[in-house]
C-alpha cells in the first residue's frame, strides 16, 4: 500500500467544507447509538411518503421563491445550454428545504425553480431506459430524485443508507451514515457515503452494494470510520473509491479488485474526487493542496507542492481551521488539468499549479464541481457558475446573486 508523502504542516479544511465534515462527525456520533439497536432498525420497511415528496414546478419570475441568497451545494450540466443547480438559502443550509434550479438558454424565463423537503448532497444525469436524459439527485438520507426531461419524477431508496436518528431519517436506516457522493458513467448510477457504503443501480428501484472490503459492520463499535467521498469510473465500471478514515488527515484511495476493494494509498489528506483522464491516468485531488496522479492504476505520486499555497489570499491564510487550499474536484479539459477551489479555479500544467485568469468581472467566486458536457468545461460554484469553450470564459448570470454578475 503506497504512501504519498509531502512536507508541509498539518493540513486543515475551508470554512465551506469545514461546516459539512462537523456534519458528517456529529452523524457519526448519533452513529454509535443507533449501533446498539441496528438489529432491530435493519428489519423495517422505509417510510415511502418521504421519498415521494416532489413538489410542483413554479416558474422563478422576479424574486420568487426568496432565492436571492441560494449557496449552490451541487450542480450538473446535461449540454452547453442546459444545467440544474441545487442549494439552500444561506441561513437555511442543512434545514431541509432545498431549491432545484433549471436553466435553459433557449427559453424565457431562462430559469425554472422548485422546491423540495431534502439536503442535496450530489447530482449527476444519465439517460433512462427510454433513452431519456435525466436529472438525478441524491438526499444525504439516502434518497434519489430522478427527474426525466420528458417525464414524471420519481424517487428511489438507498436501502440501509443514511443515519435514522431523527426525523428526516427512514426506519430501515442501519446507522452507518449520511450519502455524499452520486456519479454517472455510461447511464449506470454509483453512489457513496459514510460507513464505507458504495451502492450501484442495477434496474429501475433496485440499488445494489458494491462495497464489499470497505463497508463497516454497524454492529461494531470498534470499527474505522471510513467515509467515501470519491468515486472513479470509466466505461461504466466503478474502478476507484476515496475519501477519508476517522479524521481528515487520513485520506485513502482503494482500488475495485473484481469486486473486491482494496486500499492502496493511504497516509495523504482527504480525497475529495477522483477523475480518470482519456489516456487511462487517474487523477486525485483533496485537502492540503492534494493532487495526485497515477499512470499504472496501482501507484500514486503526489505532484504538487508546498509552493501551490503560494497563491493564496491573505484572507484565506487568517480563516480559523484552514490552509487555505482546498482542490474539490478534478477534471481534464483539452489536455489540461483543471482543479476547483472555493478561491476560484487552477490549472496543472505538468509541472506546478497555477491559479486561471477566467477575465470575468466580477472575478469567478469560487468553485465546487468541475464537468465536461459537450466539448464545454462546466464549474459549479457555491455562488458562482460558469462555462468555458476553449476560447473564453463564460458566466451564466442567476437571478438576485451578484456575486454572479446579475442584481435583479
Amino acid at each position: 500500500m503506497a504512501k504519498a508523502k509531502k512536507s508541509r504542516k498539518a493540513p486543515k479544511a475551508k470554512k465551506t467544507q469545514t461546516a459539512v465534515a462537523a456534519r458528517k462527525k456529529t452523524a457519526k456520533k448519533g452513529k454509535e447509538s443507533t449501533k446498539k439497536s441496528a438489529k432491530r432498525i435493519v428489519k423495517k420497511t422505509a417510510k415511502k411518503k418521504a421519498a415521494k415528496k416532489i413538489l410542483e414546478k413554479e416558474k422563478l419570475g422576479d424574486g420568487i421563491m426568496n432565492i436571492a441568497d441560494i449557496m449552490f451545494e451541487t450542480g450538473v450540466a446535461i449540454s452547453r445550454n442546459c444545467c440544474m443547480v441545487i442549494g439552500e438559502n444561506e441561513g437555511e443550509r442543512f434545514s431541509r428545504n432545498s431549491r432545484f434550479c433549471l436553466y435553459k438558454a433557449d427559453r424565457s424565463p431562462l430559469w425554472q425553480c422548485f422546491q423540495l423537503e431534502a439536503i442535496i448532497a450530489s447530482s449527476a444525469v444519465f439517460r433512462n431506459k427510454t433513452d431519456d436524459m435525466t436529472f438525478a439527485a441524491l438526499d444525504e438520507e439516502g434518497v434519489v430524485y430522478l427527474m426525466p426531461m420528458n417525464g414524471e419524477a420519481d424517487s428511489e431508496r438507498l436501502p440501509g443508507a443514511g443515519v435514522g436518528f431523527d426525523d428526516a431519517g427512514f426506519d430501515d436506516a442501519d446507522g452507518r451514515g449520511m450519502m455524499n457522493r452520486l456519479v454517472s458513467s455510461d447511464d449506470v448510477l454509483y453512489a457513496c457515503g459514510c460507513g464505507g457504503q458504495i451502492f450501484q443501480r442495477v434496474a429501475p428501484g433496485s440499488w445494489i452494494h458494491c462495497d464489499d472490503g470497505l463497508l463497516e459492520d454497524p454492529l461494531d463499535s470498534e470499527s474505522q470510520d471510513i467515509t467515501i467521498e470519491a468515486l472513479g469510473c470509466r466505461n461504466g465500471k466503478l474502478l476507484y473509491a476515496g475519501g477519508w478514515i476517522d479524521d481528515l488527515t487520513d485520506g485513502f484511495i482503494a482500488k475495485n479488485n473484481g469486486g473486491k476493494w482494496t486500499i492502496i494509498v493511504r497516509g495523504v489528506h482527504e480525497i475529495n474526487d477522483i477523475h480518470i483522464a482519456k489516456n487511462g491516468t487517474v487523477w486525485a485531488c483533496g485537502g492540503d493542496g492534494t493532487l495526485l496522479r497515477s499512470t499504472d492504476g496501482e501507484t500514486f505520486t503526489d505532484v504538487s507542492g508546498i509552493h501551490d499555497n503560494e497563491f493564496l489570499s491573505v484572507a484565506d491564510e487568517q480563516c480559523e481551521g484552514t490552509d487555505g487550499n482546498q482542490f474539490l474536484s478534478v477534471a481534464e479539459y483539452h489536455g489540461v488539468i483543471y482543479l476547483a477551489t472555493d478561491e476560484g479555479l487552477r490549472a496543472f500544467d505538468g509541472k506546478r499549479i497555477s491559479p486561471v485568469d477566467m477575465g470575468l468581472d466580477p472575478d469567478y467566486a469560487g468553485g465546487n464541481v468541475l464537468q465536461v458536457v459537450d466539448d464545454h468545461l462546466w464549474s459549479f460554484g457555491h455562488r458562482d457558475i460558469a462555462r468555458f469553450d476553449g476560447e473564453r470564459w463564460e458566466r451564466i448570470a442567476f437571478p438576485g446573486n451578484e456575486q454572479s454578475g446579475d442584481e435583479s
